[in-house]
């Protein structure tokens, strides 16, 4: 089962096909913060994973 750190480390990467498969596994994930309080969308954008961002976006993820 992917753990939110495994998770971020695909969104700072850019791994969109990690990232969709530990979604699949455990949606929860999307809405999931770490730690600091970062989210995965939070993230992506940090990151400069511009596609992540948008794909996450897609997914309607909490923007609180």
């Amino acid at each position: 089962m992917s753990d939110i750190n495994t998770f971020q480390e695909q969104v700072k990467k850019g791994d969109l096909s990690g990232v969709q498969a530990s979604l699949a596994e455990n949606p929860s994930l999307l809405d999931a913060t770490n730690l600091s309080g970062q989210s995965a969308l939070l993230l992506a954008k940090y990151y400069r994973q511009e596609t992540m961002a948008d794909y996450l976006l897609s997914l309607n993820p909490k923007l609180d």
